[in-house]
């Protein structure tokens, strides 16, 4: 695991503030004293940031769950459609 605060999410209908005060937690917590005190671990942050962010915010990885969410579905009921089409057909 990659040594970022970044870290907050919660479901639930009061998710905007659980957020909000897990983002200030973090940000008071961690990041702000990281930036003034340590700026070795904090280079080391940010850097783990920016891989993390790399991977998951690619454009590869955007198109790859577009596909899935929009497209996969549809051609595996078209498949199942034309099966059973074809299993009518012989009966």
């Amino acid at each position: 695991q990659p040594v970022t605060p970044w870290r907050h999410g919660y479901e639930g209908p009061e998710q905007t503030m659980v957020d909000a005060v897990s983002l200030y937690e973090v940000l008071l917590g961690d990041v702000i004293p990281t930036y003034y005190e340590d700026r070795k671990r904090w280079q080391e942050m940010m850097r783990a940031s920016i891989s993390m962010a790399a991977h998951r915010f690619s454009a590869k990885r955007m198109l790859t769950e577009y596909y899935n969410l929009m497209y996969q579905p549809s051609t595996t009921l078209r498949k199942i459609k034309h099966d059973v089409m074809n299993a009518m057909a012989v009966h």
